[in-house]
């Protein structure tokens, strides 16, 4: 069975594994091996340390029973290799309300030393209210292990009694059952329910309640980078069941690129016997950015005609980030006549999320040398002393800029 196929929907929620220090346990490595003398109440987080284990034996040296009890007490904890039971009768597994508990190879229970059998039996309580996920092989060799309480147990290979092994429900039924009927294995030779795997299976196909969500939250994100999506992630919420859950699936999932504005996210649960429930909350992803000017034109330089003007033309500025509906002004338009000089062209952008602007100037130069013009001949005629006073009338000038005469 490959990674994907054991973690199923619920893989995001396995934590990184942690080192661990051993408190009243004996430890091999990264192993957890706990031992119950007397009658002791033992917890993952007191004997083991930390939210994981490699194996992890109870009763190693001396066996789980007689009132002993060990509960899972952290809200997420990975057994990745072996969970081993070496038991006598009236001992208890506890997996609370809220807590998930990762079996990744096999969980075996077994009466071995302790002097179980059919004239001593050995009745062991697991009471299953949160989750615990069994990746490979259940087997069980007790005389008979009780299953109690309103959780899921969810197999993901073989399920099964061997030796004189039985199985049974407590007075208030098992929990919901997530069991491949082809490998369940409960031959009830002997045991006092003659087909467990018929009667976990039958609990789910004739159930009628509808799962429970909860835990859906609404979002609200501001718009960070550019365009107008925005990533959102959320943790899922928390589904749970009298059967098991089968399935939860979202319309969108966490991690989805939404658009401004306000989307429904609904989650769906469907547990082994097809009810259904659904969870709604939205995700509001909020523009609070001010308007962006991009590709602002570099100021330009134009030579003046002979009326000392000229045409300037240029390619406008456009908005960036437009979710807001901003508008684009100026006092100015490509094509428009700009007199000789500088004149400082200016968009500005108009959200309601406020204002931006951006600049450039267009300079009008006059390269042109002035024109003189009536420069005309002057003759006169000599007196008595061959000179003569002579007058003439000043030429004309055309330039855009003031013009000195001088001769």
């Amino acid at each position: 069975m490959d990674f994907v196929e054991k973690v199923g929907w619920q893989g995001w929620r396995l934590y990184l594994l942690l080192l661990f220090t051993s408190i009243t346990v004996t430890a091999t490595g990264q192993n957890c091996d706990v031992d119950f003398p007397g009658t002791a109440l033992r917890s993952f987080s007191t004997t083991c340390g930390g939210v994981s284990s490699a194996n992890l034996t109870l009763g190693k040296t001396v066996n789980m029973g007689d009132g002993d009890v060990f509960t899972f007490d952290r809200p997420v904890i990975n057994i990745f290799g072996n969970l081993h039971v070496d038991a006598r009768g009236n001992g208890k597994i506890v997996v609370p309300v809220g807590v998930t508990v990762n079996v990744w190879n096999n969980f075996k229970l077994d009466a071995k030393n302790s002097g179980c059998s059919a004239a001593n039996p050995c009745t062991f309580e697991i009471e299953v209210n949160g989750t615990l996920n069994l990746f490979d092989d259940f087997d069980n060799s007790l005389v008979t292990i009780v299953w109690t309480g309103t959780g899921n147990v969810i197999v993901g290979d073989n399920f099964k009694n061997s030796s004189n092994g039985c199985m049974a429900c407590g007075t208030g039924g098992c929990p919901g059952f997530d069991v491949d009927p082809g490998k369940c294995d409960d031959d009830g030779s002997g045991c006092p329910v003659s087909d467990f795997c018929a009667l976990i299976d039958d609990r789910c196909s004739t159930d009628v309640t509808d799962p429970v969500i909860t835990a859906c939250p609404d979002r609200v994100v501001n718009l960070a980078g550019p365009g107008c999506t925005q990533i959102v992630t959320w943790p899922p919420p928390d589904a749970t069941d009298n059967c098991v859950i089968s399935s939860l699936v979202p319309n969108y999932p966490s991690g989805t690129a939404f658009p401004k504005g306000i989307t429904t996210v609904q989650y769906t649960a469907t547990d082994g016997a097809g009810n259904t429930a659904t969870c709604s909350f939205i995700v509001n992803v909020v523009d609070t950015r001010p308007p962006e000017i991009t590709s602002c034109p570099a100021n330009i330089t134009v030579i003046a005609n002979a009326s000392c003007q000229a045409m300037a033309t240029w390619e406008p500025p456009s908005l960036g980030n437009n979710c807001s509906g901003a508008t684009l002004n100026s006092d100015r338009t490509p094509g428009s006549i700009f007199q000789l000089g500088r004149t400082r062209v200016t968009y500005t952008a108009t959200s309601p999320n406020g204002q931006s602007s951006c600049s450039f100037d267009v300079t009008v130069v006059d390269d042109s040398a002035p024109v003189v013009f009536s420069c005309e001949d002057v003759i006169v005629n000599a007196g008595p002393d061959c000179r003569a006073n002579v007058s003439w009338t000043l030429p004309s000038t055309s330039d855009c800029n003031e013009v000195q005469l001088s001769s």
